[in-house]
Order: C-alpha cells, then sequence, then structure tokens
C-alpha cells in the first residue's frame, strides 16, 4: 500500500490530533504503520513537517481554500530552510501526503517521493552488502535526484545518548581497522571507572560557582590524567607527547602542515580574529561563488574580492580555507539548481561557460597569493550527482565543448569537471589544496539517530571507493560531512554516542584506504553538555563531537582519527540556520548559564568558551604528527 495510503488509514484510526503534534504523530506512526512501509528518511521527514508546525499552518492555509499547490509549495519552502537545508522536494512530498491523508486534497495532490529518500526495505544484517544506488542517467535525459540526505532501513537501536552535563566516554570501541591502525591506549575497565569519576565530578559541581567548579573539575582531570599514565602501556613514550602515525597512511597533501591541522568557522567579519581566540596555527573559511553572471555577486564574492580576503588572512598568520559554491547558481536569478533542472544546467554550454571562466578566474587569482591555500568546489556537488549515478563518466556535463582556455580534450561529463579543477589548478595555483566533499548523499545516510552496522557502513566505503576512481582526477584530500545541525537542535537521540563515533571512525578508514587519499571531518558542531551555557535555546545548542574529539587530555579519540586517516577536523557547522552554536558570541547576549545542569561559564562565547578551552589545551602537546 502507498504510504499516503498508510497515513490516510492511520487518520481514520486515530483521528485527527494524530497530526496535532509530532510525539503523539511518531508513537502511532510506529504503532500502526507497517515496517517497511517508510524509511527512516521519510519518517523523519514527516515528523518534521509536524514538529515545525509546517503542516499545521498548512491546514490553516487549505482551511481558507488556499490553491493546495500553491500553499504546499510555499510552505515545503519554509519546511527546508527549517531543517536546514535548500531541498524542498522532500519538504513538498511529506506535506503533501499529509494533506491527502487529513483529507485536505485528493490523491492527485501527493508529488512523487524524492529519489534519494530510497525505498521502503527490510533492515540489513551485520553482514550486510554495500547499497548500491540504482538511478542513472540514460542519454543525458532528466534524472530526478533529490539532494535531501536519507537514512537507509533501521539499524540496531543506539545506545543511549548521554544526558545533558555528563559528556561521553573518552574512548569509544572502534570497529577493526582494515589497516590495524587505531592505537587506543586505555583499557575497557580503567575507562568505566574513568567516565564514573568524571561524571560524578561534574554533578557535584553542577551548582557550584565557576571559580569553585574550575578547580574541582581540574582535580578530576589530574586524577584521570593521573589513572590513565599508570595503565599507558604505549611504546612511544620518548617520541614525544604523540605516538608517530602508522607508516602505511596515504601521502599528505603536497604543502600540508605536519601536524594536524583545526578550522574554526567563524561568521565573516570574525574571520581575522581566530589566531587571537583559538591559537596559531589554527585555520578559518570565508564562502566564494554564487552566480558569475550576475556583477553585484562579482563584486562581493568572486574571484578578486575572494583572493583580496585570503591575502588578508595570509598576511595575518591565519591559513585559509575557501569553500567555492556557484555551480548550481549560475543563470538562476538568485535561486539554485537541484534534481533534473541540476542535470539540465550542466549541460547548459552558455552558463558552463560562464562557470568555467569564473573558475579559471579564482584560481589565476589565488595563485598570485604566493601561500597554501585550500578550496572545496562545489560542496555537496559530488555526493547529489554520484548518489544517483556512481559513474562519473556516465553524467553528462560541459567542459570541453565550452571552449574555456585549458579545458580542452577534456571529456564532457562529470569526470571531466573533476579533471577540469585539477587540470586548472596544476597550470594557474599549484599551492592550492583541492577537497572533494563527501556527503550524506553519497552513503544514503549521516548514521544518526540510528547508526548503521559496522559491515554496512564498511560496504558503503568500499562503493565510494569505486565511484571516486570513475572521476579520473586525484583530489588532495577528502572533505567528509556527516551532519548539516547540531544535535540538540533535533532531539536527545541526535546526540552522537560511543556507537556514532566507533562508525565514524569505520566510515573515515574505509573512504582513507578505498581512495589512498586522507580525510578532513568537516561540518563539525561546536555545542558540548559541559557548560549550563549550552541549554538548547538558539545559538546555544548542545552536541557532543567536540567533547569526544578533545575531551581527555590524553587526546585519545583524536589520536585514533589520526590513524583512521583523518588530517584535519572543521569547527562549526554551515547547513543550518544562523541560530546555531558559535564558538563566540553571535548571539550577541553575553555571558549566560540558563541550563540547569553543567559548569558555570565566565566565557560570553555561545558554547561557554569550551571549544578555545580545548584546543588551547591541545596546542600545548605540540601537535599531533601526520
Amino acid at each position: 500500500m502507498p504510504l499516503q495510503d498508510e497515513l490516510r488509514e492511520l487518520f481514520t484510526k486515530v483521528g485527527p490530533q494524530v497530526f496535532e503534534d509530532a510525539d503523539t504523530f511518531r508513537g502511532a506512526f510506529d504503532d500502526f504503520v507497517p515496517e517497511g512501509a517508510a524509511t527512516a528518511g521519510e519518517r523523519r521527514l514527516l515528523v518534521d513537517a509536524i514538529a515545525t508546525g509546517s503542516f499545521q499552518r498548512l491546514v490553516t492555509q487549505l482551511g481558507i481554500d488556499a490553491d493546495p499547490e500553491t500553499a504546499i509549495a510555499a510552505e515545503a519552502t519554509r519546511l527546508a530552510r527549517d531543517r536546514g537545508t535548500v531541498e524542498t522536494d522532500g519538504a513538498r512530498w511529506a506535506l503533501s501526503a499529509l494533506a491527502f491523508a487529513r483529507g485536505l486534497t485528493d490523491a492527485g495532490s501527493v508529488t512523487t517521493r524524492p529519489s534519494a529518500l530510497g525505498n521502503p526495505a527490510a533492515p540489513e544484517p551485520e553482514d550486510a552488502a554495500a547499497y548500491a544506488p540504482t538511478i542513472t542517467v540514460d542519454d543525458a535525459q532528466r534524472t530526478e535526484v533529490s539532494p535531501q540526505p536519507p537514512t537507509p532501513p533501521p539499524a540496531p537501536p543506539p545506545a543511549q545518548p548521554p544526558a545533558q552535563g555528563t559528556g561521553i566516554g573518552a574512548v569509544a570501541a572502534p570497529s577493526p581497522s582494515r589497516r590495524g591502525r587505531s592505537r587506543l591506549v586505555v583499557a575497557g575497565a580503567v575507562l568505566a571507572i574513568l567516565v564514573v569519576a568524571v561524571v560524578a565530578a561534574i554533578v557535584l559541581l553542577g551548582d557550584r560557582d565557576d571559580e569553585g567548579g574550575r578547580e574541582a573539575q581540574d582535580s578530576a582531570d589530574s586524577t584521570a590524567d593521573s589513572t590513565a599514565d599508570s595503565t599507558d602501556s604505549s611504546d612511544d613514550a620518548d617520541a614525544g607527547f604523540f605516538p608517530e602515525p602508522p607508516s602505511d597512511l596515504p601521502t599528505l597533501p603536497v604543502g600540508y602542515p605536519e601536524t594536524f591541522e583545526f578550522d574554526v568557522r567563524l561568521p565573516g567579519e570574525l574571520t581575522p580574529t581566530v589566531k587571537e581566540s583559538f591559537g596559531e596555527g589554527i585555520s578559518t573559511e570565508i564562502f566564494s561563488g554564487g552566480d558569475p553572471t550576475s556583477p553585484a555577486v562579482l563584486a562581493e564574492d568572486g574571484p578578486q574580492p575572494t583572493a583580496a580576503r585570503v591575502g588578508e588572512l595570509v598576511a595575518a598568520g591565519i591559513p585559509p580555507r575557501v569553500k567555492f559554491y556557484s555551480l548550481r547558481q549560475v543563470g538562476q536569478d538568485g535561486g539554485e539548481a537541484s534534481g533534473g533542472d541540476l542535470l539540465d544546467l550542466m549541460q547548459a554550454t552558455d552558463e558552463m561557460t560562464a562557470y568555467w571562466t569564473n573558475v579559471r578566474a579564482l584560481l589565476t587569482e589565488l595563485g598570485t597569493i604566493g601561500a597554501p591555500v585550500e578550496v572545496i568546489p562545489e560542496p555537496d556537488l559530488p555526493g547529489e550527482v554520484l548518489s544517483a549515478t556512481p559513474d562519473a563518466t556516465s553524467v553528462p556535463m560541459a567542459v570541453s565543448a565550452t571552449g574555456v582556455e585549458g579545458l580542452a580534450d577534456l571529456p564532457d561529463t562529470f569526470a571531466g569537471w573533476a579533471q577540469a579543477w585539477t587540470t586548472l589548478r596544476d597550470e594557474l595555483a599549484p599551492q592550492v589544496r583541492l577537497g572533494l566533499t563527501v556527503s550524506p548523499w553519497q552513503i544514503q545516510d549521516d548514521l544518526l539517530p540510528n547508526p548503521p552496522a559496522t559491515a554496512q557502513v564498511e560496504a558503503w566505503a568500499v562503493t565510494f571507493g569505486d565511484s571516486y576512481a570513475t572521476l579520473g582526477a586525484r583530489f588532495d584530500f577528502l572533505d567528509t560531512i556527516l551532519t548539516y545541525v547540531e544535535g540538540g537542535s533535533q532531539g536527545d537521540e541526535y546526540l552522537a554516542d560511543d556507537q556514532f563515533f566507533d562508525r565514524l571512525l569505520t566510515w573515515v578508514d574505509g573512504i582513507s584506504t578505498a581512495t589512498d587519499t586522507r580525510v578532513v571531518i568537516d561540518n563539525v558542531p561546536v555545542g558540548n553538555t559541559v557548560y549550563r551555557t549550552v541549554d538548547d535555546s538558539e545559538y546555544h545548542y548542545r552536541d557532543t563531537w567536540v567533547e569526544w574529539i578533545l575531551g581527555d587530555d590524553d587526546f585519545t579519540n583524536l589520536l585514533a582519527l589520526r590513524d583512521a586517516g583523518v588530517i584535519g577536523i572543521v569547527f562549526g557547522v554551515d547547513g543550518a540556520p544562523a541560530s546555531i552554536t558559535c564558538p563566540c558570541d553571535a548571539a550577541g547576549d553575553g555571558v549566560t548559564n540558563g541550563g540547569d545542569h553543567g559548569l558555570t561559564s565566565s566565557a560570553a562565547d555561545d558554547d561557554g568558551g569550551y571549544l578555545a578551552e580545548r584546543l588551547r589545551a591541545y596546542a600545548e602537546t605540540g601537535g599531533l604528527p601526520l
């Protein structure tokens, strides 16, 4: 039975109140809709449509005889924005299905489910085979490709997320690495003791003032350090704070720093403050791109102003990173193309001529900087395209057909897109390091709220490696993204736990091995569960990534990431609403301690100053060698 009919039957059985509250709907959905009738991604879309109030607003509009198609389209745009994405196809489907189920529209108003949401299927066992997307581009015909990352069939239930203020374990138990690289040095029994001790310390400290709380926390940390030191059997004690990296890791990109690189994403006006706030060697990111056919856009974010901002950062001793986002916007009058419209745009010779001319100009300008610059071309574009058609050579795109200098003889395919970037870089800006984004669309999952089986993650990594090989171009690093929003803005089940981080280690190790390329983890949420500042109000959303990566003074999990092929981390979510947690005072509300658990902070930063504290503690180690 089609899912919209299942929802219609749910409405008949339970009544209109089932669509008025997200928790009520979620419970009724689980009780009455047959298992396998919907993917976890589809269920999440439906729940979000109710949780954000979008469906309730639509009901009101349809109640006053608004045109259903127009009302659904308008509300879908708002729902997509509330979910932190520009993709509206999935939102339109969810709203139209709910409206039909509620009896407000007929079946013809229900839009087609976006292809990237996947088809309902039974849960995969632990030894699942690779999930291989099946949509293809046939003779350059339009193929709908939804950029909303779905979640595949439900995996075994994750471990319970940490309660607010309790933090998470210092070490996840990682799955076995294919290269045998992880060197986790804390025994499980000792870990359990340490976690209990730290949790107890935080609970006891919760109601103390900041000064007393910090002293007690320092004491707990010291005890933990002492215990860990007494059980550490590392044979690298004489080699510095950290052991040297495994010998079988992929070669570092040319010109890359010798130690692990951290990037802190800040509002544009604050990028010059990175070194002052977080220390030497911390990089930051600027945006470039937009529609190259718009003179106003070029004046703001085109090649020359981008190079000027990069030059200012270099002069200030701050390593620069450029996120270049342009292709979807070429000739779109302020909009963005996705799905079939994106595939059509990629084949439009005039628009792609403007695009490649702009790319060439950008690399020419960056080539004059005289210092290394990291560039991420078109984040999420590879994921959207390759999730639909894993073979990049079969996706049509205008490259050499544009006649732009330097692109002659390159294939007019998406593989040609990758080869064009590396070719122009080699010619015009050899000091630029190019990163290829690996987004949730690429693997059809973001590993939360239900982390998939380890074998499934390993299979996805192999499948990605096969797809990467069809590009015919070697990027300097992979830039992997697993979330676009912070856990606390979605619910406790979205707070990453040790099971999630185990899968994260499996994933980065897998894609690094499959491509023989090092990895940067991008879009890492900044929230924490340590300070009362982070109370899930706007600008102060919780998450657990920073604690897991940097929370213990031995930096055990950071070491595990390095040994899995990771060379850098970008802190800050760039795909979410403007009210995300910032390691700065983006909220403009000064020192706040609105939560009822955790330590009292004296910092004005929206995260209570936790990221800055931990990066300064890391700096004292001298850096993790790569």
